[in-house]
């Protein structure tokens, strides 16, 4: 059994409409996995996530397809969903919260502060 498939036996799922950062589910260390199913068909698509501001293993379908970084915020990934469309989890890695250097705002604006997922 892989991890993906034990991440439900591990912990309780929240759903949601949307993505919220760890510590708005009550969890402010770890690993947080975010999964849903995108529609398709997209061709030669490529996938990126705004405001992430840790570290993302992502897979398509159980697959892996590659790391996102908060290091690289406009880096996508090459995706190709079929038309009956693919399920996509993020399992994102906390990159710590105590941070005084200068990555502590990214460009200067708080909004974006590390370890913001």
């Amino acid at each position: 059994m892989g991890l993906l498939d034990s991440l439900d036996a591990l912990s309780i799922p929240v759903h949601r409409l949307s993505p919220e950062p760890m510590e708005a589910l009550g969890q402010s260390l770890g690993l947080i996995h975010y999964r849903t199913r995108l529609g398709g068909p997209f061709p030669d698509a490529t996938l990126r996530v705004h405001g992430l501001a840790d570290r993302a293993q992502v897979f398509l379908d159980g697959e892996p397809l590659g790391l996102l970084e908060r290091d690289s915020p406009l880096d996508g990934l090459p995706i190709d969903l079929p038309e009956a469309g693919a399920r996509i989890d993020l399992l994102v890695e906390n990159m710590g919260r105590i941070n005084y250097g200068p990555s502590l705002f990214f460009g200067g604006n708080p909004r974006l502060r590390a370890g913001r997922s």
